[in-house]
C-alpha cells in the first residue's frame, strides 16, 4: 500500500514543492522527508491524500529556499514568468491557489489541509486569483485560465528527481539545513 501511494504521489508532492518556492532539488528533498515521514507513521496514512499534502506542507515550513528564480527549469519564458509570480505570493495566497488551480483540491480538502477556515480558503484563493491577474497586466478570465492550463503543462515537463532509495535514509533536510550553515 505504501509503495503505491510513493508511485501515486510523490510526483505530485515534488512539483507542490517545486510551485510552492524551491529548486528542482530542494523539491526532490522535500518529497523524499514527506514520504519517510509518512513510512514512519503508517497508521496515519489512512486519510490519504490530504495527509500527505499536511505532511509535506510542514516540511515546506522547514526548508530554507534557495532563489528558484535565478535560474528556472521551466522552459517557455511567459510559463517561467507566471511561475514567478506564483511563488512571490503570500504563502496564506500561494498555498491554497496552488492545491486548487494544479493539484485539483476542494475548497473542503484545502481547508482540511491548511487547518483555515472556509470561509477564508475561498477568500485567499480569489485574492490570490485577483493579486495574479494584477501581475500580468490584468488579461480576461479566459486569457487567465489558458494561461494556467499552460503552466500547468509547463510542470508535467519538469524532471522529477525524487530519489525512493532516500526515503528510508530519512533526516533529508535536516542534512538539507546543515549544508546552508
Amino acid at each position: 500500500m505504501f509503495e503505491e501511494w510513493v508511485d501515486m504521489y510523490s510526483p505530485d508532492i515534488e512539483r507542490f514543492a517545486f510551485q510552492y518556492g524551491c529548486s528542482l532539488v530542494e523539491a526532490a528533498e522535500v518529497a523524499e522527508e514527506t514520504f519517510h515521514t509518512i513510512y514512519t507513521n503508517l497508521e496515519k496514512l489512512a486519510d490519504g491524500k490530504r495527509y500527505i499534502y499536511k505532511t509535506a506542507l510542514e516540511k515546506l515550513g522547514q526548508v530554507e529556499q534557495t532563489n528558484p528564480r535565478l535560474a528556472s527549469p521551466i522552459l517557455f519564458k511567459e510559463d517561467a514568468e507566471f511561475h514567478s509570480k506564483i511563488i512571490q505570493l503570500d504563502e496564506k495566497y500561494r498555498v491554497p491557489l496552488v492545491l486548487h488551480l494544479f493539484h485539483e483540491f476542494s475548497f473542503e480538502e484545502i481547508n482540511e489541509v491548511m487547518a483555515i477556515p472556509l470561509d477564508e480558503v475561498v477568500a485567499n484563493i480569489q485574492a490570490a486569483r485577483e493579486l495574479l491577474r494584477e501581475a500580468i497586466g490584468y488579461p480576461p478570465q479566459d486569457v487567465f485560465k489558458k494561461r494556467v492550463e499552460f503552466l500547468w503543462m509547463s510542470y508535467d515537463r519538469l524532471p522529477l528527481l525524487f530519489n525512493v532509495v532516500n526515503v528510508s535514509r530519512g533526516n533529508i533536510l535536516q542534512s538539507l539545513m546543515k549544508a546552508r550553515s
